[in-house]
């Protein structure tokens, strides 16, 4: 099964989106792992998705995916070089798995975006000075240097490739050459040992040999891959699918689409491959021919794609977060119990001072008072232990004592208790201060008690939010890994603009701004139309669509308060504003003699029309299309006529962004029942039909 793309393939595909991606401009760059990244492109066509996956394949992509709400540190370098640039050039490196996209602007040098597609892969930017600016990995092999600020070079070439070696050389080195031609074929084309294969079975030549071939073979040999390099050179490819199935006859493409997941998992596709293979057909399998490499390469790998995104990297960091600050609340708790215990004792032994108040004190007086008559250690010592054999009171619970710290180490036995606390007293110290010590111990554990509570607490707090957090990242990736494999829904020509169908189902368009005022008046605004326009400076042209029936009242105020809601009157926080509607024979683009029409801005003639006091109220919602999502925006009694899934908002203090966020999210929630709506549905999306500062009402 397919794992990577090979040097044939890169052929093929290079061939096939030439003409689509040369041309094109960048408008963003997002990376959803480490070696996934999806390049956002303008083209003539409309907007394209590069999916380039280094090591593995490139492809222009029809499948949606969720983009990291942030870039990583290379998708930063990327963007900041070639956002808004434009591909000049994309060609492969002879028989390489390289391709290289040369991007730029105008007449300057161009930078260079090298993709790596053997072994792990890379992908390196390279300046117009050809000095490396970034890439995704940093090595050095040989005199091959990939690092910031220096000189670029490709990889080592072969000494030959498909492209270069010429007949009397391979003549030559076959006309004695015995052992495996597939090892000898490999080093002279490049192509892999796939397709030197299938060059032996065309030409019938076994793989390994153990005499020189004969004149008509090696003649038979080097014509076929002569064949396959005019193949190559002229495009003449066959795009083709194996599967080890009876009969695809049943299956279109579509149905292909459904059930490549199904066919890949079950093994009953084997493999893809530009080029008819008579390899794969002597197998037995079944070939269907498909006119796009670029289509299969697409469905084939989006099925294997690797689900490990930033997301699922960023929830592994989390669960290795929570686990390390999970660990520090038990270490915590450990310590509390500990300081908890450290109190308990120090307190316990200040009572029990006071407990044998009159016994310590007649101790360290009886010490003290010897010491003051000079006498010596030893022989207070010896007193001592002859009044504890006698069991006075206060020679009982004498221990030792330490001559250099003037300290008295004392048994005391704990009255409410069989317990029995060794002490050691200051005997310069009275029996309230040396009790007062162990007070005071027992407090500053106690404040440590408190302080570590305090810290657990503010933890555990931390400790259930990135658990949530990532709970509800992985909640997230579970329901897009379970999410059927859709196509990205290409957008209808009305869906550049502000639009929405009124309850009756007429399209309604309007300008986004001047230049689309314009293109809407010039372009799409016809005999049957009307013309809609706020009554006030500053509004979109709108358009409704004609179809031979006159709108009704009810429609009428619809299209009045979608033209108003874009105007002026909303960011000014107007509650109500007035519109006009005319005929299209009373607008123009063209002024008067004399005087001047601003871009975007028309002339109407004859009697106007007017909607008065037009609520400025707009409601977002989501119609379900073929099982995608398709944002329509206008007044609440038209959207609610298509769809049960929209949010009302009206003039306000929340800023766009804000909203936007909040209501992205309340639609997400509203169609739950459709989870890769997160994918195809963004803020983005939301925010470009914002009117301005708004509120939500329901």
């Amino acid at each position: 099964m397919k794992s990577y793309l090979s040097s044939i393939d890169i052929a093929s595909l290079v061939y096939e989106l030439k003409p689509e991606l040369e041309g094109a401009w960048i408008n963003n760059i997002y990376q959803l792992n480490k070696t996934l990244f999806v390049l956002k492109l303008r083209s003539k066509n409309g907007n394209l998705f590069l999916v380039i996956e280094a090591g593995k394949r490139f492809n222009l992509s029809e499948f949606k995916r969720k983009m990291p709400d942030s870039p990583p540190k290379f998708c930063q370098t990327l963007r900041t070089h070639l956002k808004d640039k434009l591909i000049t050039n994309i060609y492969q490196v002879e028989t390489d798995r390289v391709v290289v996209f040369e991007i730029t602007i105008g007449d300057l040098a161009p930078y260079k975006l090298v993709v790596e597609l053997f072994g792990k892969g890379n992908m390196i930017l390279v300046n117009p000075q050809n000095k490396i600016i970034s890439a995704i990995s940093y090595q050095k092999f040989g005199v091959r240097d990939v690092h910031p600020g220096k000189d670029f070079g490709l990889p080592p070439k072969p000494d030959y490739s498909l492209f270069t070696i010429q007949e009397d050389i391979m003549s030559k080195a076959l006309s004695d050459y015995t052992g495996s031609l597939v090892i000898l074929l490999n080093s002279w084309l490049g192509l892999g040992p796939l397709y030197s294969k299938e060059i032996l079975l065309r030409a019938s030549i076994p793989r390994k040999i153990d005499q020189p071939l004969t004149v008509e073979d090696k003649d038979s040999l080097i014509s076929e891959i002569m064949n396959f390099k005019e193949v190559i050179e002229n495009g003449a490819y066959q795009p083709s699918v194996f599967f080890d199935v009876e009969d695809t006859s049943t299956l279109s493409d579509e149905m292909m689409l459904e059930d490549f997941e199904s066919l890949i998992n079950s093994g009953q596709l084997v493999d893809i491959s530009p080029v008819s293979m008579l390899l794969q057909e002597n197998k037995g399998l079944t070939t269907q021919r498909f006119e796009s490499f670029n289509y299969l390469i697409d469905i084939y790998f989006r099925v294997l794609e690797d689900l490990d995104t930033f997301e699922t990297e960023q929830v592994s960091k989390k669960r290795t977060n929570i686990s390390k600050l999970e660990r520090i609340i038990s270490d915590q708790e450990t310590h509390v119990e500990r300081f908890r215990k450290e109190s308990a004792i120090n307190r316990k032994k200040g009572d029990v001072c006071y407990a044998h108040f009159h016994d310590l004190d007649e101790l360290l007086s009886t010490i003290i008072t010897a010491r003051r008559n000079n006498v010596t250690w030893d022989l207070i010592e010896e007193k001592l232990a002859l009044a504890k054999e006698k069991n006075i009171p206060s020679g009982k619970i004498y221990n030792s004592v330490n001559k250099k710290t003037a300290a008295v180490k004392v048994e005391l036995p704990d009255l409410e208790s069989d317990d029995i606390y060794n002490l050691g007293l200051d005997i310069r110290l009275s029996i309230a201060d040396n009790a007062n010590l162990f007070y005071e111990k027992a407090k500053k554990s106690e404040r440590k008690e408190e302080r570590a509570l305090v810290s657990i607490e503010h933890n555990k707090t931390k400790l259930g939010s990135m658990i949530q957090d990532a709970d509800t990242i992985e909640e997230t990736i579970e329901k897009e890994s379970l999410s059927p494999l859709i196509k990205q829904r290409k957008k209808l020509w009305y869906e550049h603009f502000y639009w929405f169908n009124t309850s009756n189902g007429h399209l309604v368009i309007g300008g986004t701004d001047a230049t689309t005022n314009e293109r809407l008046i010039r372009r799409y605004l016809e005999e049957e139309d009307l013309f809609f326009h706020a009554d006030i400076h500053g509004a979109p042209s709108v358009i409704m669509k004609g179809d031979g029936q006159e709108p009704t009242e009810d429609e009428l105020l619809e299209i009045a308060s979608f033209a108003t809601s874009y105007s002026s009157a909303w960011r000014s926080k107007y509650v109500v504003a007035d519109a006009y509607y005319v005929g299209p024979d009373q607008v123009s683009l063209s002024a008067p003699s004399g005087q001047y029409i601003p871009k975007g801005g028309v002339m109407i003639y004859g009697t106007r029309n007017y909607v008065r006091n037009c609520p400025l109220q707009i409601a977002l919602g989501v119609v379900v299309t073929n099982n995608l999502p398709q944002l329509m925006v206008g007044p609440e009694l038209a959207i609610k006529e298509h769809t049960q899934y929209y949010v009302v908002i009206r003039p306000g203090d929340n800023t766009r962004g804000q909203l936007a966020k909040k209501i992205h999210s309340l639609l997400l929630e509203q169609t739950s029942e459709y989870p890769h709506f997160s994918v195809h549905l963004t803020i983005d999306d939301v925010t470009r039909f914002l009117p301005g500062d708004s509120e939500i009402v329901r």
